[in-house]
């Protein structure tokens, strides 16, 4: 859980040159429980989205092994013929889809049982990544459309 959105904007608020240990254990940390909730979702979107090499088969299948419902048992990769309902339980391949379950991750430790954040402060910690996702269009929203964190009224996002 070191890569989220928010943990990284807090990192960056705290780090003048280089990263260390001490930091590093002062940052809040999500107690997820991978057997259900978030925690099982995020184990299995890891896995979809990590296993797309042979060399973790055994790792997928090992994962798989727990969470039957969600993942094939057999590691494989998506061919084109596969029904979406059977696609949905393999690695995952296709970038568009790709991005969307990275999306998925990070709406859900962002989330109120995670690190508590509104909306809109996901949003002004999103605006402050300038070179995220470059490549891809950007949104309809324009950066001074999101709401400055500066003053009383607004504060800064609180991270749980």
């Amino acid at each position: 859980m070191l890569t989220p959105l928010p943990l990284d904007w807090l990192t960056r608020l705290r780090v003048q040159t280089t990263l260390n240990f001490f930091l590093v254990i002062q940052l809040p940390m999500p107690r997820l429980l991978p057997e259900n909730g978030v925690g099982r979702e995020l184990v299995v979107l890891a896995a979809r989205l990590n296993c797309v090499i042979p060399e973790l088969a055994e790792l997928w299948e090992e994962v798989a092994k727990h969470y039957p419902n969600e993942l094939h048992p057999q590691w494989q990769l998506p061919a084109d013929d596969l029904p979406t309902c059977q696609s949905a339980k393999l690695p995952v391949i296709d970038p568009f889809e790709r991005q969307f379950l990275r999306a998925r991750i990070d709406a859900l430790v962002t989330d109120v049982d995670v690190y508590g954040l509104s909306v809109e402060e996901f949003a002004y910690i999103l605006s402050t990544f300038p070179l995220l996702d470059r490549y891809q269009p950007a949104l309809p929203m324009r950066r001074a459309d999101i709401p400055k964190w500066e003053g009383e009224s607004l504060g800064e996002p609180q991270i749980r």
